[in-house]
Protein backbone atom coordinates (compact mmCIF):
# COMPACT_ATOMS: atom_id res chain seq x y z
CA UNK A 1 0.00 0.00 0.00
CA UNK A 2 2.87 2.30 0.99
CA UNK A 3 4.36 2.00 -2.66
CA UNK A 4 1.17 2.42 -4.22
CA UNK A 5 0.88 5.58 -2.08
CA UNK A 6 4.55 6.86 -3.82
CA UNK A 7 4.32 5.90 -7.18
CA UNK A 8 0.67 7.20 -7.21
CA UNK A 9 2.51 10.78 -5.76
CA UNK A 10 5.31 10.43 -7.99
CA UNK A 11 2.63 10.48 -11.19
CA UNK A 12 0.69 13.46 -9.59
CA UNK A 13 3.68 15.06 -9.02
CA UNK A 14 5.11 14.52 -13.14
CA UNK A 15 1.33 15.30 -13.99
CA UNK A 16 1.72 18.93 -12.38
CA UNK A 17 5.34 19.46 -13.81
CA UNK A 18 4.13 18.43 -16.81
CA UNK A 19 0.89 20.53 -16.43
CA UNK A 20 2.72 23.38 -15.52
CA UNK A 21 5.29 23.05 -18.24
CA UNK A 22 2.95 22.68 -21.52
CA UNK A 23 0.69 25.53 -20.86
CA UNK A 24 4.13 27.59 -20.28
CA UNK A 25 5.13 26.60 -23.68
CA UNK A 26 1.37 27.07 -25.64
CA UNK A 27 2.01 30.57 -23.68
CA UNK A 28 5.16 31.16 -25.68
CA UNK A 29 3.31 30.03 -29.03
CA UNK A 30 0.74 32.91 -28.57
CA UNK A 31 3.04 35.65 -27.91
CA UNK A 32 5.07 34.28 -31.02
CA UNK A 33 1.74 35.04 -33.11
CA UNK A 34 1.88 38.68 -30.95
CA UNK A 35 5.18 39.46 -32.27
CA UNK A 36 4.32 38.90 -36.20
CA UNK A 37 2.43 41.54 -36.83
CA UNK A 38 3.99 44.00 -34.05
CA UNK A 39 7.64 43.87 -35.37
CA UNK A 40 5.99 43.63 -39.25
CA UNK A 41 3.92 46.85 -38.32
CA UNK A 42 5.19 48.89 -35.83
CA UNK A 43 8.54 49.05 -36.49
CA UNK A 44 10.69 51.23 -39.14
CA UNK A 45 12.17 48.42 -40.64
CA UNK A 46 8.85 46.51 -41.00
CA UNK A 47 7.05 49.19 -42.32
CA UNK A 48 9.17 49.64 -45.02
CA UNK A 49 9.36 45.74 -46.28
CA UNK A 50 5.90 45.80 -45.91
CA UNK A 51 5.38 48.29 -48.38
CA UNK A 52 7.22 46.59 -51.26
CA UNK A 53 5.42 44.33 -53.54
CA UNK A 54 6.48 40.43 -54.30
CA UNK A 55 6.29 39.20 -57.54
CA UNK A 56 6.95 35.62 -57.43
CA UNK A 57 5.30 32.90 -55.43
CA UNK A 58 6.98 29.86 -55.11
CA UNK A 59 4.57 26.48 -54.51
CA UNK A 60 5.69 22.97 -54.31
CA UNK A 61 3.85 19.58 -54.62
CA UNK A 62 5.40 16.69 -53.83
CA UNK A 63 8.72 18.54 -55.40
CA UNK A 64 7.30 19.76 -57.96
CA UNK A 65 8.18 23.10 -58.20
CA UNK A 66 6.70 26.13 -59.76
CA UNK A 67 6.69 29.96 -59.53
CA UNK A 68 4.01 31.89 -60.06
CA UNK A 69 3.77 35.77 -61.38
CA UNK A 70 1.80 38.00 -58.96
CA UNK A 71 1.55 41.37 -58.04
CA UNK A 72 0.92 41.56 -54.29
CA UNK A 73 1.62 44.02 -51.26
CA UNK A 74 4.05 42.09 -48.65
CA UNK A 75 2.37 43.42 -45.74
CA UNK A 76 -0.76 42.39 -47.07
CA UNK A 77 0.66 39.05 -47.99
CA UNK A 78 2.02 38.45 -44.51
CA UNK A 79 -1.16 39.11 -42.80
CA UNK A 80 -2.51 36.11 -44.93
CA UNK A 81 -0.05 34.15 -43.52
CA UNK A 82 -0.75 35.38 -40.05
CA UNK A 83 -4.32 34.86 -40.69
CA UNK A 84 -4.24 31.41 -41.65
CA UNK A 85 -1.84 30.65 -38.59
CA UNK A 86 -3.78 31.84 -35.96
CA UNK A 87 -7.10 29.79 -38.26
CA UNK A 88 -5.13 26.98 -37.53
CA UNK A 89 -4.35 27.52 -33.89
CA UNK A 90 -7.93 28.89 -32.95
CA UNK A 91 -9.18 25.14 -34.65
CA UNK A 92 -6.38 23.27 -32.93
CA UNK A 93 -8.82 24.38 -29.95
CA UNK A 94 -11.23 21.87 -30.60
CA UNK A 95 -9.41 18.82 -32.94
CA UNK A 96 -10.15 15.50 -31.62
CA UNK A 97 -11.30 17.04 -28.17
CA UNK A 98 -12.09 20.10 -26.61
CA UNK A 99 -8.81 21.75 -25.28
CA UNK A 100 -10.63 22.42 -21.97
CA UNK A 101 -11.73 18.81 -21.27
CA UNK A 102 -7.63 17.69 -22.00
CA UNK A 103 -6.54 20.09 -19.79
CA UNK A 104 -8.13 18.48 -17.34
CA UNK A 105 -7.29 15.20 -17.99
CA UNK A 106 -3.72 16.53 -17.84
CA UNK A 107 -4.23 18.51 -14.55
CA UNK A 108 -4.91 15.19 -12.94
CA UNK A 109 -2.19 13.40 -14.60
CA UNK A 110 -3.85 11.54 -17.75
CA UNK A 111 -1.18 12.51 -19.81
CA UNK A 112 -2.29 10.15 -22.75
CA UNK A 113 -5.87 10.93 -22.16
CA UNK A 114 -4.65 14.82 -22.71
CA UNK A 115 -2.80 13.67 -26.32
CA UNK A 116 -6.57 14.04 -27.92
CA UNK A 117 -6.48 17.83 -28.14
CA UNK A 118 -3.51 18.49 -30.80
CA UNK A 119 -2.69 21.89 -29.19
CA UNK A 120 -2.01 20.01 -25.89
CA UNK A 121 0.28 17.20 -27.90
CA UNK A 122 1.71 20.06 -29.79
CA UNK A 123 4.66 20.72 -27.12
CA UNK A 124 5.02 17.14 -26.78
CA UNK A 125 5.60 16.63 -30.29
CA UNK A 126 7.46 19.99 -31.25
CA UNK A 127 9.80 19.92 -28.71
CA UNK A 128 10.32 15.68 -28.74
CA UNK A 129 11.39 16.53 -32.69
CA UNK A 130 13.84 20.00 -32.24
CA UNK A 131 15.89 17.55 -29.62
CA UNK A 132 15.33 14.62 -32.16
CA UNK A 133 17.01 16.75 -34.65
CA UNK A 134 19.43 18.64 -32.66
CA UNK A 135 20.62 14.80 -31.21
CA UNK A 136 20.84 13.64 -35.13
CA UNK A 137 22.56 16.60 -36.72
CA UNK A 138 25.32 16.79 -34.15
CA UNK A 139 25.50 12.86 -34.85
CA UNK A 140 25.74 13.36 -38.42
CA UNK A 141 28.08 16.35 -37.93
CA UNK A 142 30.88 13.39 -36.45
CA UNK A 143 30.91 12.30 -39.98
CA UNK A 144 31.98 15.58 -41.49
CA UNK A 145 28.35 16.04 -42.73
CA UNK A 146 27.12 19.93 -42.38
CA UNK A 147 23.32 21.11 -42.08
CA UNK A 148 24.23 23.76 -44.16
CA UNK A 149 21.91 27.28 -44.25
CA UNK A 150 18.91 27.90 -46.41
CA UNK A 151 19.86 31.18 -48.97
CA UNK A 152 18.50 33.99 -47.92
CA UNK A 153 16.27 36.31 -50.19
CA UNK A 154 16.75 40.04 -51.09
CA UNK A 155 20.35 39.85 -52.56
CA UNK A 156 21.68 43.18 -52.02
CA UNK A 157 19.05 44.73 -49.66
CA UNK A 158 20.30 46.32 -46.71
CA UNK A 159 20.51 43.65 -43.65
CA UNK A 160 17.25 44.29 -41.98
CA UNK A 161 15.44 44.16 -45.30
CA UNK A 162 16.92 40.66 -45.85
CA UNK A 163 15.98 39.83 -41.82
CA UNK A 164 12.29 40.43 -42.80
CA UNK A 165 12.01 38.86 -45.95
CA UNK A 166 13.91 35.57 -44.82
CA UNK A 167 10.77 35.97 -41.89
CA UNK A 168 8.76 35.95 -44.42
CA UNK A 169 9.57 33.28 -46.89
CA UNK A 170 10.49 30.71 -43.82
CA UNK A 171 6.82 31.84 -42.28
CA UNK A 172 5.08 31.24 -46.22
CA UNK A 173 7.00 27.64 -46.15
CA UNK A 174 4.83 25.93 -43.41
CA UNK A 175 1.34 26.38 -45.14
CA UNK A 176 2.73 25.74 -48.99
CA UNK A 177 5.11 23.26 -48.01
CA UNK A 178 2.21 21.06 -45.61
CA UNK A 179 -0.30 21.65 -48.38
CA UNK A 180 2.38 20.51 -51.22
CA UNK A 181 3.99 17.52 -48.94
CA UNK A 182 1.46 15.94 -46.97
CA UNK A 183 -2.50 17.12 -47.46
CA UNK A 184 -2.27 16.55 -51.34
CA UNK A 185 -0.63 13.73 -51.66
CA UNK A 186 -0.93 11.64 -48.23
CA UNK A 187 -5.02 12.89 -48.61
CA UNK A 188 -4.97 11.67 -52.17
CA UNK A 189 -3.47 8.08 -51.17
CA UNK A 190 -6.42 8.48 -48.53
CA UNK A 191 -9.27 9.27 -50.63
CA UNK A 192 -8.61 6.05 -53.18
CA UNK A 193 -8.20 3.68 -50.51
CA UNK A 194 -11.52 5.05 -49.04
CA UNK A 195 -12.75 4.56 -52.61
CA UNK A 196 -11.61 1.16 -52.71
CA UNK A 197 -13.16 0.59 -49.28
CA UNK A 198 -16.48 2.03 -50.39
CA UNK A 199 -16.61 -0.47 -53.68
CA UNK A 200 -15.69 -3.22 -52.29
CA UNK A 201 -18.25 -2.96 -49.32
CA UNK A 202 -15.49 -3.48 -46.17
CA UNK A 203 -15.67 -1.40 -43.53
CA UNK A 204 -19.03 0.45 -41.76
CA UNK A 205 -22.00 -0.48 -43.60
CA UNK A 206 -23.34 2.91 -45.05
CA UNK A 207 -20.54 4.38 -43.28
CA UNK A 208 -18.08 5.49 -46.20
CA UNK A 209 -20.72 8.47 -47.86
CA UNK A 210 -19.27 10.81 -50.17
CA UNK A 211 -18.75 13.45 -47.44
CA UNK A 212 -16.12 10.93 -45.75
CA UNK A 213 -14.21 11.35 -48.92
CA UNK A 214 -14.48 15.01 -49.14
CA UNK A 215 -13.57 15.63 -45.48
CA UNK A 216 -10.51 12.91 -46.12
CA UNK A 217 -7.80 15.36 -46.95
CA UNK A 218 -8.62 17.52 -44.14
CA UNK A 219 -9.23 15.07 -41.37
CA UNK A 220 -8.19 11.26 -41.96
CA UNK A 221 -9.02 10.58 -38.88
CA UNK A 222 -12.26 11.31 -39.11
CA UNK A 223 -13.16 10.16 -42.82
CA UNK A 224 -11.83 6.69 -41.53
CA UNK A 225 -13.76 6.56 -38.24
CA UNK A 226 -16.96 7.19 -40.39
CA UNK A 227 -16.27 4.25 -42.83
CA UNK A 228 -15.83 2.18 -39.87
CA UNK A 229 -11.76 1.81 -40.07
CA UNK A 230 -9.45 2.16 -37.79
CA UNK A 231 -7.86 5.42 -36.72
CA UNK A 232 -5.48 6.64 -34.65
CA UNK A 233 -8.31 8.05 -31.74
CA UNK A 234 -9.52 4.76 -31.38
CA UNK A 235 -6.64 2.68 -31.76
CA UNK A 236 -3.41 4.64 -31.00
CA UNK A 237 -0.30 5.46 -33.61
CA UNK A 238 0.66 1.58 -34.48
CA UNK A 239 -2.45 0.12 -35.15
CA UNK A 240 -4.38 3.44 -36.12
CA UNK A 241 -2.03 4.10 -38.77
CA UNK A 242 -2.72 1.44 -41.20
CA UNK A 243 0.62 -0.08 -43.48
CA UNK A 244 -0.47 1.57 -46.57
CA UNK A 245 -0.34 5.03 -44.66
CA UNK A 246 3.01 4.39 -43.21
CA UNK A 247 4.41 3.56 -46.46
CA UNK A 248 3.40 6.72 -48.01
CA UNK A 249 4.08 8.62 -44.75
CA UNK A 250 7.64 8.01 -45.63
CA UNK A 251 7.56 8.37 -49.24
CA UNK A 252 6.61 11.99 -48.49
CA UNK A 253 9.35 12.14 -45.77
CA UNK A 254 12.33 11.26 -47.98
CA UNK A 255 10.98 13.64 -50.66
CA UNK A 256 10.57 16.72 -48.33
CA UNK A 257 13.97 15.18 -47.28
CA UNK A 258 15.47 15.81 -50.99
CA UNK A 259 13.63 19.03 -51.93
CA UNK A 260 16.00 20.20 -48.57
CA UNK A 261 19.36 18.79 -49.52
CA UNK A 262 20.08 18.10 -52.43
CA UNK A 263 17.93 20.19 -54.48
CA UNK A 264 17.62 23.30 -51.52
CA UNK A 265 20.68 25.11 -50.47
CA UNK A 266 21.14 23.46 -47.49
CA UNK A 267 24.07 20.86 -46.76
CA UNK A 268 23.79 17.48 -47.01
CA UNK A 269 22.84 16.46 -42.92
CA UNK A 270 19.48 18.78 -43.38
CA UNK A 271 18.11 15.37 -45.87
CA UNK A 272 18.09 13.73 -43.11
CA UNK A 273 17.18 15.65 -40.01
CA UNK A 274 14.30 17.42 -42.60
CA UNK A 275 13.15 13.29 -43.70
CA UNK A 276 12.85 12.70 -39.94
CA UNK A 277 10.73 15.81 -38.98
CA UNK A 278 8.88 14.93 -42.52
CA UNK A 279 7.89 11.66 -40.62
CA UNK A 280 6.55 13.20 -37.80
CA UNK A 281 4.51 15.71 -39.54
CA UNK A 282 2.76 13.16 -41.72
CA UNK A 283 2.10 11.34 -38.46
CA UNK A 284 0.22 13.71 -36.99
CA UNK A 285 -1.24 14.78 -40.26
CA UNK A 286 -2.87 11.76 -40.13
CA UNK A 287 -3.32 11.81 -36.55
CA UNK A 288 -5.25 15.14 -36.07
CA UNK A 289 -5.36 16.35 -39.75
CA UNK A 290 -4.25 19.58 -42.13
CA UNK A 291 -4.21 21.91 -38.85
CA UNK A 292 -1.52 19.62 -37.18
CA UNK A 293 1.57 19.79 -39.85
CA UNK A 294 0.80 23.16 -40.37
CA UNK A 295 1.24 24.13 -36.61
CA UNK A 296 4.12 22.21 -36.35
CA UNK A 297 5.80 23.23 -39.12
CA UNK A 298 4.99 26.99 -37.95
CA UNK A 299 7.28 26.24 -34.99
CA UNK A 300 10.27 25.35 -36.52
CA UNK A 301 10.15 27.66 -38.79
CA UNK A 302 8.18 31.06 -37.54
CA UNK A 303 7.81 30.28 -33.87
CA UNK A 304 12.27 30.92 -32.99
CA UNK A 305 12.83 33.25 -36.14
CA UNK A 306 10.01 35.29 -34.86
CA UNK A 307 11.59 35.87 -31.49
CA UNK A 308 14.92 36.62 -32.95
CA UNK A 309 13.77 38.90 -34.96
CA UNK A 310 11.44 40.97 -32.30
CA UNK A 311 14.92 40.44 -29.85
CA UNK A 312 16.92 42.57 -32.32
CA UNK A 313 13.83 45.62 -31.87
CA UNK A 314 12.21 45.07 -28.55
CA UNK A 315 15.78 44.03 -26.31
CA UNK A 316 13.83 43.15 -23.33
CA UNK A 317 12.00 39.77 -25.40
CA UNK A 318 15.76 38.73 -25.07
CA UNK A 319 15.68 36.71 -22.18
CA UNK A 320 12.26 35.26 -23.18
CA UNK A 321 13.43 33.66 -26.34
CA UNK A 322 16.27 32.21 -24.62
CA UNK A 323 13.94 30.76 -22.16
CA UNK A 324 11.74 29.68 -24.32
CA UNK A 325 14.27 27.96 -26.34
CA UNK A 326 15.97 26.00 -23.37
CA UNK A 327 12.33 25.28 -21.80
CA UNK A 328 11.95 23.69 -25.15
CA UNK A 329 15.16 21.99 -25.57
CA UNK A 330 15.07 20.49 -21.56
CA UNK A 331 10.86 19.20 -22.28
CA UNK A 332 12.44 17.55 -25.22
CA UNK A 333 14.93 15.63 -23.39
CA UNK A 334 12.41 14.80 -20.72
CA UNK A 335 9.76 13.39 -23.24
CA UNK A 336 13.07 11.20 -24.80
CA UNK A 337 13.59 10.10 -21.48
CA UNK A 338 10.43 8.93 -21.08
CA UNK A 339 10.02 7.68 -24.20
CA UNK A 340 13.63 5.54 -23.65
CA UNK A 341 12.17 4.25 -20.45
CA UNK A 342 8.40 2.90 -21.93
CA UNK A 343 10.68 1.66 -24.39
CA UNK A 344 13.26 -0.37 -22.37
CA UNK A 345 10.80 -1.24 -19.64
CA UNK A 346 8.10 -3.20 -22.56
CA UNK A 347 11.21 -4.50 -24.19
CA UNK A 348 12.41 -5.93 -21.09
CA UNK A 349 7.85 -7.44 -20.26
CA UNK A 350 8.74 -8.93 -23.62
CA UNK A 351 11.68 -10.29 -23.51
CA UNK A 352 10.34 -11.93 -19.71
CA UNK A 353 7.00 -13.27 -21.13
CA UNK A 354 8.91 -15.08 -24.01
CA UNK A 355 11.39 -16.41 -21.70
CA UNK A 356 8.71 -17.82 -19.77
CA UNK A 357 6.91 -19.62 -22.81
CA UNK A 358 9.57 -21.27 -23.60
Amino acid sequence: MGMQNVDESLRRLLGSLLFALVLFLIATYFIAMVLGPLVFFSTADGLSVSHRTISRLPIIVFGAYAVVNVEMNVGLFFLGIWLIFFACFFMALEVRENIFVSLGNLSRGGIITSFRNYLLFMPFAASFSLVSVILLEWFLSLFGLSVGAPSVPGSGAPGEFRQFLFFLEVSYAPIVEEIGFRVIPLGVFLVVYLLLVKSQGRGQVGGCSWKSLVIAPFFPYKAKRECGLESVDGKGLLKGISVGEWVVIGVAAVVFGLAHYPLGSWGPAKFFSATLVGVVLGVVYFAYGFVAPILLHWFFNYYFNVFSLASDYFVMLSPLMFLAYFVNVLFGFFILAIVVFVSVKRFERVKRKTSQTT
